[in-house]
Order: C-alpha cells, then structure tokens, then sequence
C-alpha cells in the first residue's frame, strides 16, 4: 500500500454525514418552530385568539342564536296553534337516543305575528309579549318567537328525563337569543 493516498476513508465520511445530519435537524426545528409561533405578543395572545362562534340555525325562518351546549340540536317545523308553519320542535339526537319516544319532547318555539292570538291567554301577540319575561322570547324582522315548554315529560328512564331538562334549558337560551342572520 502506499502512504500518499488522497481522499476520504469511511469513518471520515460517517463523521461528515452525521455533522450534516444535525445542522439538518437544527434547521429544520428552527424552521417549523418559526412556522409555528403566534403572530401576537405573548401576553396578549389569549385575549386575541378568537373562538370560532357556532349557531343553531332554523334557515326557514332566517334565524340563528349562539350555541355552545354539548347536546347536538335538531329541528322540525310544522303548523303550530296561529298557522301554517309557525312551530319549531327542537330536539337533540342524544335524547332521542336514549327514548326514542322523546322526539318531540325537548321544546318548541313558536312564531307569531304581532296581531295573532296567544293561546291559552286569548290575546294578540303584541299585548301577550309587553307583560312577558323576556327570557321566554325574541322579536325579531316583527316576529315574535316564544318558547313553549313540552307539557309532561316523555319518558320514565332517568337518563332521557336528565336530557329531556338539559333540552328544555337549551331551547329556552336560544329563543332569547334569537337573531337574524345576517346577509353577506
């Protein structure tokens, strides 16, 4: 063999490829660290993070209301004592999962225009509303929407009563909070 032999021998070569290797991974990690920060300050990065806001819609009516709960909603509509199209059955699936003969037992919403009649009262709907508690309606596009609690509870499992009350309490939060939605 002879000793003026020029190039690079294996353990040179494992040495370089392993350098190589980690200025890749340091860069890399600099690289997706960066990628990922917050655009905002540190402190004042959760007041500005918004959540993203989500709605119980009833698009037969042009109406949303705010909706945060864990129970996923779902309505009918169909004709309630003043007309033609004027009642919202509200339920959730959860509920009708537990007692399939809860399905229209989670709460309504009923519409009224301000000279229809308000059973059992007997009253046009404006004179109805101007002694209500505002937490059981909203007047919206001249529209009043009252919420009707279902008259009995539709099962004897305690599970579907437990849901057919957290239904109930959803139903009555969102009638309040009903709104038009907007157009874009």
């Amino acid at each position: 063999m002879s000793k003026n032999q020029k190039g690079f021998g294996s353990v040179e070569l494992l040495l370089i490829l392993i350098v190589l290797g980690i200025i890749g991974f340091i860069g890399w990690y600099v690289w997706h660290g960066h990628k990922t920060m917050p655009t905002t300050p540190a402190s004042h990065s959760s007041n500005s993070v918004a959540k993203k806001q989500s709605y119980f819609v009833i698009k037969e009516w042009g109406l949303r209301a705010s909706y945060s709960g864990s129970l996923s909603l779902k309505y009918t509509i169909g004709d309630g004592d003043n007309g033609t199209n004027t009642l919202a059955s509200v339920t959730s699936t959860e509920l009708v999962a537990s007692d399939p003969a809860c399905q229209n037992h989670g709460g309504s919403i009923e519409r009224f225009l301000p000279t229809d009649t308000v059973l059992p009262a007997n009253e046009p709907a404006q004179q109805f509303f101007a002694s209500e508690t505002k937490s059981m309606y909203s007047l919206v596009n001249g529209y009043y929407y009252l919420y009707i609690s279902p008259q009995m509870q539709c099962s004897a499992n305690a599970s579907a009563t437990t849901l057919q009350n957290q239904n109930e309490t959803a139903v009555q939060a969102i009638t309040s909070k009903l709104e038009a939605i907007p157009a874009n």
